[in-house]
C-alpha cells in the first residue's frame, strides 16, 4: 500500500493536478481569510472555512476524476491488479496519495491562526476545531470521488458525476426542509445523505462526536463500494484468479447497515458526552450556578419544545441535553404544533412560535419564546437583525425558579406624578430574574404592604406630595427597598428630592459636564463615569464594560457617624467634572462663571441597618439610564446595572437566580495596513501563483523527456 501511496503523491505533484488543486485552495483560502480577518478583524478562522466549502465541491473532481478512469482508460488497471498488492491496498493508497494532497493546504490553513494572534486574542481552541470539520468534510468528499471514478472510464463523467453528487449532498438539509420543515421518515433517511450539516456544530467551536463518526463512516463505506466495483471488474477480467474474499453486495448491505446502527447508537448517548464544548465562553454548557440549582431541586418539571426532535435548534437540544443530564428531576417533550395545534393553548399561551419552550411543574408553568433564548440587535447600518448572544440558559433556568417557587416576589412602580416607565430591556431582566412588575399610585393606599419587595421611583416630574413622601420612607423604615432615579427639571421637586435627603444625599440642580474626554461619549454630556466596587458592578467591571449617563445631575453625600448607615458609590465622574446649574442661560459646555466644580456621584447605594430592619435605595441620577436607545449604545450595560441592583435587593428576601446572556460578541483583531497588504499579496498572489507555476515547469519539464 504504501508503495501505491508513494507512486500516486507523487504523480499528483509531477503534473498539473496536485499544484492547481493546492493553489487554487489556497487562493480561495487567502481571499477569504484576508476578507473576513486582516481587513475585517474577525478572530474566528471558522469564518473562513465555511466560505471555501463550496468551492472545495468544484475542485475535488479536479483531484478525485482520474484516480480509477484514467487507471482503466489505459488499461493500466489489469496491470497494476496483478502487483502483489491487496486490491484494498491499491484503493487505500489511491486514497491516502489524494488526502495527502488535500493535506498541503489543511496544513496551510492551520497557520492562519498563529498568524492571527500576533495582533490580538484568537480563540485557538474554536479555530483549530473548525479545521478539522473541514479536513473531516474534505476526505469524505475525496472518498465520493474515488468511488465515482472507479465506476466509469471517461474522466469528464467522473468529475460531472462526483460534482453532482456533492453538490446534491451540500443541498441536501434544504432539499430535506422543502419536503417538511418539522422532518418525518423521508427526511430522516435523507439525512444520511446531508454532509454538510454535520459540521455546524464543530464550526461553532463543539467537537461533535457524532458528525466524526459521520464522517468517518462515509469514508469507510465509500472505500469499501469503491473495493467492491474495482474486485468486481477483476473477476470479470480475470475469472481464473477469483479469491475467496471477493465481497458480494450482501456484504455491502451489510456494512451500511452496521455504519447506520453505529450512528443511530452514537447519536442517542447524552448531550454532554457527544458534544464537547471547547468554546471560550462555553456557549451550550450550563455554568455552575445552574448546576448548584439543579442539584437542589426536588420537584419534577416537564420542558414541552414547540417541535419535532428532528427540526430543533441544535443548540438550544444541546443546552436542553444537559439539564436532562445534571438531573432526574427534569425532561424534555417534543411537541409538533402542526400536530398538535391546540397543545400551547391548553397552557395559556396563543399564537405560541416553533421552538419555542414551556416549562411546567406541578404549581404553574411559564413559556419561553423562541427570540427570546438569543439575543439581538439591529444592524443600523443595513436595517437588518443581528444575534449578538445566547440567553438560553439564563431563560431557562428563571423559568425553573418560577414554575418551582412558591411565592413570586413583585415590586411597585409608583405612578401618579409623571412617572416613566421600564425600559423595555430592563423589564425583560426583571421578568427574567421572576419578579413581577405592578404599579401604584399612592393616592390609592394608606400605606405600603411588607409583601412588596421593592418601589421603584422612576424620574418623576411632578413633585410629591408630603404625604406620598411619608408613605416612601415609612414603607423604607420597615426595612425594605427601593430604585430612584431623578430627572433634571427646572421646576423644584423639594419633597421628591427630600427622600435622599433623609438619608444623606443631596442632589445638587444642574446638569454634569464631563471634563475629561476619556470620560464622556461624543459630548461633555454624555458621561462614561466610574465604577465603583461592589457586587452591584462587579460583572460589568470584571468584562470592562461601560455605563452612559447622558444629561445626570450631581449628586453628594454626607459622611455619617451612623455605623448602621452605608454609602457605596456606584458611578461617579472625574475631578475635572463640573455641574452647569443654569441650563437655561449657559452659552457653553465649557466651563463658565458659577458652574459648580465637580467630582459627583451619579449612582448610589444607600444601605441602614436598625433594630434587625435592613433598608436599601438603589439612586441613580440620570432618567436616560432606563432609555432602550441609549441602553443598545453600551451593548445594555445600563439595564443590567439597574437590573442587578433589583435583585440583589428583593434577593435578600427572596430567592432569585439570574444567568447572564453569553455574549457571541468577540474583540475584534487589529492588523495594521501595511502588513495586511502585505500578507494579501504573498497569500492570495505569490503562494498560489508560486505553487502553479511550479507544477507547470515540472509537468513541462517532464513532458519533454
Amino acid at each position: 500500500m504504501f508503495a501505491i501511496f508513494k507512486r500516486e503523491f507523487k504523480s499528483y505533484m509531477n503534473t498539473v493536478t496536485g499544484p492547481l488543486f493546492v493553489a487554487v485552495n489556497l487562493f480561495f483560502l487567502g481571499i477569504y481569510f484576508v476578507a473576513y480577518h486582516l481587513y475585517m478583524g474577525y478572530p474566528r478562522v471558522a469564518y473562513t472555512v465555511q466560505s471555501v466549502i463550496f468551492v472545495f465541491l468544484i475542485v475535488t473532481p479536479v483531484l478525485t476524476m482520474r484516480s480509477m478512469a484514467q487507471e482503466k482508460r489505459q488499461k493500466t488497471d489489469q496491470l497494476l491488479f496483478t502487483a502483489p498488492v491487496s486490491p484494498f491496498g491499491i484503493i487505500l493508497g489511491k486514497y491516502f496519495g489524494m488526502v495527502s494532497v488535500f493535506l498541503l493546504p489543511v496544513l496551510v490553513l492551520c497557520a492562519y491562526p498563529l498568524v492571527l494572534s500576533i495582533y490580538g486574542k484568537v480563540p485557538m481552541a474554536e479555530s483549530y476545531v473548525s479545521i478539522l470539520a473541514y479536513f473531516l468534510f474534505g476526505s469524505a468528499c475525496i472518498s465520493i470521488g474515488l468511488f465515482m471514478s472507479s465506476i466509469t472510464e471517461n474522466l469528464i463523467i467522473a468529475a460531472v458525476s462526483t460534482f453532482g453528487t456533492l453538490l446534491l449532498g451540500y443541498l441536501m438539509a434544504g432539499i430535506k426542509a422543502i419536503i417538511s420543515e418539522s422532518g418525518n421518515n423521508v427526511t430522516k433517511v435523507l439525512t444520511a445523505f446531508d454532509i454538510a450539516s454535520p459540521m455546524d456544530n464543530m464550526m461553532q467551536g463543539i467537537i461533535d462526536i457524532p458528525a466524526i463518526i459521520y464522517y468517518l463512516s462515509v469514508i469507510v463505506f465509500m472505500l469499501f463500494i469503491t473495493f467492491v466495483t474495482v474486485t468486481k471488474r477483476r473477476y470479470e477480467v480475470h475469472k481464473e484468479t477469483i479469491k475467496t474474499y471477493v465481497f458480494s453486495y450482501v456484504a455491502v448491505i451489510a456494512l451500511a447497515a452496521a455504519l447506520v446502527g453505529i450512528n443511530i447508537g452514537i447519536d442517542q448517548l447524552p448531550d454532554d458526552k457527544k458534544n464537547i464544548d471547547v468554546t471560550e465562553k462555553q456557549l451550550t454548557q450550563i455554568t455552575d450556578a445552574t448546576l448548584e440549582y439543579l442539584a437542589g431541586m426536588d420537584s419534577d418539571v416537564t420542558i414541552y419544545v414547540l417541535n419535532t426532535e428532528e427540526a430543533c435548534d441544535d443548540t438550544i437540544k444541546q443546552i436542553l441535553g444537559r439539564y436532562t443530564s445534571a438531573t432526574k428531576h427534569i425532561k424534555t417533550e417534543y411537541k409538533d404544533l402542526s400536530a398538535a395545534p391546540d397543545f400551547a393553548t391548553g397552557y395559556g399561551v396563543q399564537d405560541a412560535t416553533p421552538g419555542s419552550l414551556i416549562v411546567v411543574s406541578d404549581k404553574r408553568s411559564k413559556y419561553i419564546n423562541y427570540n427570546s433564548l438569543y439575543e439581538s440587535t439591529i444592524d443600523y447600518s443595513t436595517y437588518s437583525q443581528k444575534v449578538t448572544g445566547i440567553d438560553a440558559e439564563g431563560q431557562i433556568t428563571s423559568a425553573l425558579d418560577y414554575v418551582l417557587a412558591d411565592d413570586m416576589p413583585y415590586v411597585y412602580v409608583i405612578e401618579g406624578h409623571n412617572e416613566l416607565a421600564l425600559g423595555s430591556h430592563l423589564a425583560q431582566l426583571v421578568e427574567k430574574a421572576n419578579i413581577d412588575v405592578k404599579n401604584l399610585n399612592l393616592m390609592n393606599t394608606d400605606s405600603i404592604e411588607d409583601e412588596a419587595g421593592a418601589v421603584f421611583i422612576l424620574a418623576p416630574t411632578v413633585d410629591y406630595t408630603p404625604d406620598d413622601v411619608a408613605k416612601i420612607e415609612d414603607y423604607l423604615d420597615r426595612g425594605h427597598s427601593a430604585l430612584i432615579i431623578s430627572s433634571y427639571s427646572t421646576e423644584p421637586l423639594t419633597n421628591f428630592e427630600s427622600i435622599m435627603d433623609h438619608y444623606g444625599v443631596e442632589t445638587v440642580g444642574g446638569i454634569v459636564i464631563e471634563g475629561d474626554s476619556d470620560h464622556y461619549y461624543q459630548s461633555p454630556a454624555n458621561l462614561l463615569p466610574e465604577l465603583g466596587a461592589s457586587t452591584i458592578t462587579s460583572q460589568l467591571m470584571s468584562a470592562n464594560r461601560l455605563v452612559l449617563m447622558p444629561y445626570a445631575q450631581g449628586a453628594t453625600f454626607a459622611v455619617s457617624d451612623n455605623e448602621a448607615h452605608s454609602v457605596t458609590r456606584l458611578l461617579s465622574t472625574s475631578d475635572q467634572a463640573y455641574l452647569k446649574t443654569d441650563t437655561q442661560n449657559a452659552q457653553s459646555l465649557e466651563k463658565e462663571a458659577g458652574d459648580v466644580d465637580g467630582p459627583f456621584d451619579l449612582g448610589l447605594l444607600v444601605e441602614n441597618e436598625e433594630d434587625g430592619k435592613k433598608t436599601s435605595v438603589l439612586y441613580f441620577t440620570s432618567e436616560s439610564i432606563l432609555d432602550d436607545s441609549v441602553d443598545s449604545m453600551v451593548s445594555g450595560a445600563n439595564s443590567e446595572l439597574l437590573a442587578k441592583g433589583v435583585t440583589s435587593m428583593v434577593g435578600e428576601k427572596e430567592s432569585t437566580i439570574t444567568i447572564p446572556a453569553k455574549s457571541y460578541e468577540e474583540e475584534n483583531i487589529v492588523v495594521p495596513g501595511s502588513t495586511t497588504l502585505m500578507l494579501a499579496i504573498i497569500l492570495v498572489g505569490v503562494v498560489p501563483l508560486v505553487i502553479m507555476l511550479a507544477g507547470i515547469m515540472i509537468w513541462n519539464r517532464r513532458r519533454k523527456r
